[in-house]
């Protein structure tokens, strides 16, 4: 599976990408060995460089998603404090709610985006929901993400609770300069149909 996700990236570095919105260029992938699976009950788990930043996304991917039928909440609506979870509660979290799948999702800066996309192997971290959060999460709280108000990246990953694997994975890039809200809303959304258009979207 990692191998498949590597040249999913090599792939879209040199190809056109899909646009599923005007201005909104969407990567996405999905893992070939895991079939028809609708996503189910959803955590959505936003790491950006605020906690209201956070609160914000989750809410936004939440509506989208209930909008075509899916079931989401929000990792903020559960906890007061996200930030100090560990794995052990995390994955309690997620079986006492009955949670199918956790989708999570971060802004990228530049240097993030360009050190995975010329990678000539995809970083194992990824395999896992864990994994993933464990890894990015220093970087995506703080730092120096300046260039986002006109450049913005999203990387949003769904992982099957039960197993742990990815399930799909998404990246939106947008060149705008409208309000920061206006953006995240546009690529949001874009995010959420490609889920739909990979027939992840469908009710269990």
């Amino acid at each position: 599976m990692i191998k498949s996700i590597t040249q999913w990236i090599c792939a879209a570095a040199l190809a056109g990408l899909a646009t599923s919105c005007v201005g909104i260029k969407v990567e996405s992938w999905k893992n070939p060995e895991v079939g028809e699976r609708p996503m189910g009950k959803t955590m959505v788990l936003a790491m950006a460089q605020s906690d209201s930043l956070c609160r914000q996304y989750e809410s936004m991917f939440c509506m989208d998603l209930q909008k075509l039928g899916a079931e989401a909440r929000s990792l903020h609506a559960l906890v007061q404090d996200a930030g100090k979870l560990d794995e052990e509660q995390l994955v309690s979290l997620l079986r006492e709610n009955g949670f199918d799948s956790i989708l999570v999702t971060r802004l990228m800066s530049e240097d993030q985006q360009r050190g995975i996309g010329a990678s000539n192997s995809f970083p194992t971290y990824y395999a896992s929901y864990w994994g993933y959060y464990s890894t990015v999460y220093v970087s995506s709280y703080g730092g120096n993400q300046g260039d986002i108000y006109q450049e913005y990246r999203l990387e949003t990953n769904l992982y099957d609770v039960k197993t742990r694997s990815l399930i799909w994975s998404g990246r939106n890039v947008v060149y705008d300069d409208r309000s920061s809200e206006s953006n995240m809303r546009g690529i949001i959304s874009a995010a959420v149909y490609d889920l739909k258009d990979n027939g992840l979207l469908q009710k269990k």
